[in-house]
């Protein structure tokens, strides 16, 4: 698989349309997921609102959660 990034003036409707056959051939279109520029503490922000981090009392808890 090889992921393809294009920059294209928007207003250009040949290239969609092209765009929409390279799609309707089977690739996809991963714009609904991308970001542009976004740093750690936006990725930060994203785990902790979709449930991927734990929340410890302290080191020592943070230890038997890691452990366990």
């Amino acid at each position: 698989m090889a992921i393809v990034t294009l920059e294209y003036d928007g207003r250009n409707s040949a290239i969609k349309k092209l765009i929409e056959v390279i799609v309707s051939l089977g690739a996809k279109d991963m714009t609904s997921g991308y970001r542009k520029n976004e740093c750690g503490l936006d990725k930060a922000i994203r785990e902790i609102e979709s449930g991927k981090t734990i929340k410890c009392e302290d080191y020592d808890d943070y230890l038997k959660k890691i452990r366990s």
